[in-house]
């Protein structure tokens, strides 16, 4: 819905596009006209800040320092469950800008959305295909939430908010082009590529070395296969398709035997350390994620770790340095997997290919990544 002339937003609108473009976010005229056009503000009605709930008018202009918080390019929590923990968002606008682009969506593509959140992903997708759109959620206040959201936009007939357990799909309005799954997933539902057309794609937030890194996966004759688009990580999924993953630790106290060691591993920005983790947790499955308390360093440095249950733990961090609590030959071990990715070129994240195997209870299986390889052809990126 273009913003009418003299809304205080219509500038923010094109800036806040252009910039997404500029970060390399944003690669398609199409993807950035709906940035440009699809107003964030009217999806979002309230969200949470370090120092209380920031509500967002809908009768009238919002403030200036609302809008720059909206406009800005961070994650809006709009929600948290009965634990106290985040369950429902707006994601940061430059990963939803990428998402948007490894779909590769074109007009007429009829897309299915597994975690409504506010509705502002399945606006954008809406606009960029100017088809059918259906975007589903188990938490029935997200589905009316996201549902007035589609009507100020105008986008409420062309788009269906439904609740229902995402690991079912939504067979109904089927066959899809496009899955775009917003929720961390320990695996693939097998509904989803029985509900894809010929040649359709689903990118999917899935569980490996304790986050939630981007595949894009497809059909290959009656596998399924699959490949790295993007690191991130999300919230993680109710229902089956967000069992605890038990490798995950969120907080691990180091023990008065840490030892730190500067400069073992390379200096890498956060493309170049999702990069490295991706490569970790293919090559060692005792790669997770572990929140460090430890005085002196600096846990935002990062959070990639390799944790041995019955040896201790070495964390491996964006500034060279790894850190080591228990036996020390975990130093060695760590060491040994950083110079093999140095040796092998240091492969980027949408290198990587898998193939899914089915797993868990026959009551609700999952198809799990399997057999992790990396590719060197680039005619065979799918994302």
């Amino acid at each position: 819905m273009p913003t009418p002339d003299g809304d205080p937003v219509r500038e923010r609108l094109a800036g806040y596009a252009a910039a997404l473009h500029a970060k390399g976010a944003i690669r398609s005229q199409a993807v950035q006209r709906a940035f440009a056009t699809v107003r964030r503000d009217r999806c979002v009605t309230s969200f949470h800040t370090p120092d209380g709930v920031v509500a967002v008018p809908q009768e009238a202009a919002p403030p200036a320092e609302v809008l720059d918080r909206i406009y800005g390019d961070q994650a809006l929590i709009t929600h948290f469950d009965e634990r106290g923990a985040p369950c429902s968002s707006s994601s940061q606008p430059t990963l939803v800008a990428q998402m948007l682009e490894a779909l590769e969506l074109t007009p007429g593509m009829r897309v299915l959305e597994v975690g409504a959140g506010t509705g502002y992903n399945a606006a954008l997708v809406a606009t960029v295909t100017a088809a059918p759109v259906v975007t589903m959620d188990t938490n029935q206040r997200v589905v009316a939430e996201a549902q007035a959201a589609l009507r100020r936009l105008g986008l409420h007939r062309q788009v269906r908010v439904v609740r229902g357990d995402g690991y079912h799909g939504w067979p109904a309005a089927g066959p899809y082009d496009r899955i775009i799954v917003t929720c961390g997933c320990v695996g693939l539902s097998p509904r989803w590529p029985a509900q894809l057309a010929p040649g359709g794609l689903v990118l999917v937030p899935v569980a490996h070395g304790g986050v939630h890194p981007i595949v894009a996966a497809w059909a290959d004759g009656p596998a399924v296969a699959g490949r790295m688009a993007l690191g991130a990580d999300f919230m993680e999924a109710t229902g089956p398709l967000g069992r605890h993953h038990p490798a995950v630790l969120d907080a691990v106290p180091a023990d008065a035997g840490l030892s730190s060691h500067p400069q073992v591993g390379p200096l890498l920005d956060w493309d170049g350390y999702a990069a490295l983790w991706c490569f970790l947790a293919a090559r060692d499955r005792r790669i997770t994620r572990a929140a460090m308390l430890a005085e002196g360093i600096d846990p935002m440095q990062g959070m990639c770790a390799l944790h041995d249950p019955e040896r201790g733990i070495a964390w491996i961090q964006m500034d060279g340095s790894v850190h080591v609590a228990g036996a020390p030959a975990l130093l060695e071990e760590t060491v040994r997997l950083l110079r093999e990715w140095d040796t092998l070129g240091r492969p980027p994240i949408w290198g990587w290919r898998c193939t899914f195997t089915e797993t868990g209870p026959a009551t609700a299986p999952l198809l799990t990544p399997r057999d992790w390889s990396l590719v060197d052809d680039a005619a065979e990126r799918r994302a």
